[in-house]
């Protein structure tokens, strides 16, 4: 990350941020729904992409447009995990992937994140999970 600009590091999580969740989520891994998190998945998508599918940001923007693109979709990812019905049944799963969006959050964002940080993470976990179960 180091060939980035300053203010664009400012719109990824730092590396410390990823341990730190990995860490937690070793430790809180009996937490996890596996099963509520997969079937919320169908309706975290369909509320990405109503609340910020038409978003869209053209390659050459400012720095400050693409945090406010950053921004904006850490709200939604917040906001649809928050909301789903799904994830209301297993609050466990969906306060764990709440603080993960916090400790992920960009610096540029103050309390918000970037959605590629949360859903890499999420992913991450969830190919861990298969193959320890």
């Amino acid at each position: 990350m180091n060939c980035l600009l300053d203010d664009f590091k400012k719109l990824t999580a730092p590396t410390t941020a990823y341990i730190e969740a990995f860490d937690d989520f070793c430790k809180n891994i009996n937490v996890l729904n596996v099963t509520c998190y997969q079937e919320s998945t169908i309706g975290i998508r369909q509320c990405l992409s109503k609340n910020f599918g038409s978003y869209q940001i053209a390659t050459n923007s400012s720095f400050d447009d693409k945090k406010t693109f950053a921004c904006k979709g850490l709200e939604t990812v917040v906001r649809c995990h928050s909301h789903n019905t799904v994830l209301k049944t297993c609050p466990g799963t969906r306060d764990m992937l709440l603080k993960y969006s916090e400790i992920l959050k960009p610096p540029a964002c103050g309390a918000m994140m970037i959605i590629s940080s949360i859903m890499l993470l999420v992913l991450s976990m969830m190919l861990f999970v298969s193959t320890v179960y």
